[in-house]
């Protein structure tokens, strides 16, 4: 693997946001033979059997402190079309919740237009990449079959969401991600949803502010046909709730092995983790029972959501597959 993998797993959270604007089943372009193929909204009769069919998936608890409850749930980012369909566990959850939390709420309007601001607000306008990465950039962008549809993103954003959309040639793809899914329950039902962080908290732990090393590490990826089998493994290991594959990511990702990647993945997912753990706390002393979607790799490990909320004095009771 090369060094830009380091990222690569939490950064798909915005390339989330972003296919959120490209939604399912994007307008006709020209394509070329090789293009991957698209998200296909489900007929009645798939959808039906998709809900048939449909079991629990990823990491869920419920969590209990002073008579009151609340639910995490760890998200994947990409999906295929049946992971949409909540199971039973996950049904109950959503039934008794009385919000949803994400980390960013992608149907948000004013998600969908600070993703659309040409800068971030705290920061310049990045440059201009140089020659020979503008044209990789481009050769990707052809590659995806995605036309104009990402031109209103900063370059290193551009090939994040490329990041995401790659994994289509594996059967996986952020529109089938938890996310969408879960926001569209509770904005149909009017219910409340809200985030944890702001697009700009986002784009900065994700980015780290160097747009130029964003843009190159996640070309280099791009680039390396080896890399979907670490995303594979993850999405299978999240599909089966197996916690202890998702908790030993970091000795198999082979994505921390430098001082410099360990830095970043404290940057992009334990820094968060604290800023979750105190939003999920509030919370819970406010006397709400949210249904709490993050992405799973939050969840695991001694600084993952559930092992900060045991040692504030919450009860953690896990459900779904893999449960006791």
């Amino acid at each position: 693997m090369t060094g830009g993998w380091r990222g690569w797993v939490a950064r798909l959270w915005s390339a989330l946001l972003c296919s959120a604007l490209v939604g399912l089943a994007p307008p006709a372009l020209a394509k070329p033979p090789a293009c991957p193929p698209a998200a296909q909204a489900p007929d009645a009769a798939t959808l039906a059997q998709w809900q048939a069919q449909a079991r629990d998936r990823g990491l869920l608890w419920r969590y209990e402190k002073d008579g009151r409850s609340g639910w995490l749930f760890g998200t994947l980012h990409v999906g295929r079309g049946p992971w949409s369909v909540p199971g039973p566990a996950l049904s109950l959850a959503l039934e008794q919740a009385d919000r949803l939390v994400l980390e960013i709420d992608p149907l948000a309007d004013d998600t969908q237009s600070a993703l659309r601001a040409p800068t971030p607000a705290s920061g310049p306008a990045p440059a201009a990449p140089p020659k020979a990465l503008a044209a990789r950039l481009r050769r990707q962008l052809e590659r995806a079959c995605v036309g104009t549809l990402l031109d209103g993103l900063t370059p290193s954003m551009q090939a994040v969401t490329l990041l995401a959309l790659s994994a289509r040639g594996a059967g996986l793809d952020p529109a089938w991600g938890q996310e969408p899914m879960l926001s569209q329950r509770f904005h149909q039902a009017r219910r409340p949803v809200e985030s944890i962080e702001t697009v700009d908290q986002q784009v900065q732990a994700l980015v780290g502010g160097d747009e130029l090393d964003t843009l190159r590490q996640a070309l280099d990826e791009l680039e390396n046909p080896a890399s979907m089998a670490v995303v594979n493994r993850l999405a299978e290991a999240w599909a089966a709730g197996d916690l202890a594959t998702l908790s030993a990511y970091p000795r198999w990702c082979r994505c921390l092995d430098t001082a410099q990647q360990r830095a970043e993945f404290d940057r992009v997912v334990l820094q968060r983790n604290a800023r979750m753990a105190a939003h999920i706390e509030r919370l819970h002393a406010a006397g709400a029972r949210p249904l709490v979607a993050v992405g799973a790799l939050h969840l695991v490990g001694e600084d993952g959501l559930p092992q900060r909320l045991q040692r504030a004095g919450f009860r953690l009771t896990r459900l779904g597959p893999g449960a006791p």
